[in-house]
């Protein structure tokens, strides 16, 4: 009997352990995407500043069935060439539909600031607010 109440004791111990080590993966999750999306918007702003290819360059999130982010840089007003693509982690997703960020040649500063929040799939209170302000500073 002892030897049975000794197990139990262990297996709910066990759980409570692999439950706390889960939820900190996702958080761990969710501040690696906040961080590499601000690194994206950065590589953007400064192919802006720089005049790369002498284009607008800048970022676009979406929220669809398989979340991502693309670099891009403006071919004319109405389309864009993707440079590179990241997905979101598979535990991550953006809150909204969709955010386009261009960030304007020379002055890296963006054509309109933005906020947008990116947040966990298993639990929607866990979120990291991305700012854009208009003058170009870049927030998470």
């Amino acid at each position: 009997m002892e030897l049975v109440i000794a197990i139990a004791i262990i297996v709910a111990l066990a759980s409570v352990v692999i439950l706390s080590i889960s939820g900190l993966r996702n958080d761990r999750d969710l501040d690696s995407d906040a961080k590499i999306a601000a690194a994206f918007l950065r590589d953007a702003q400064q192919r802006a500043i720089t005049g790369e290819d002498d284009k607008e360059w800048g970022v676009y999130f979406t929220n669809t069935d398989n979340d991502f982010y693309e670099l891009f840089k403006s071919v004319s007003s109405t389309s864009r060439e993707v440079v590179a693509r990241r997905n979101f982690k598979p535990t991550v997703e953006l809150s909204s539909g969709s955010v386009e960020i261009k960030f304007k040649r020379i002055s890296g500063k963006p054509v309109i600031g933005i906020s947008f929040e990116i947040r966990l799939k298993s639990d929607n209170s866990k979120t990291k607010l991305i700012q854009v302000t208009d003058n170009g500073a870049i927030k998470y």
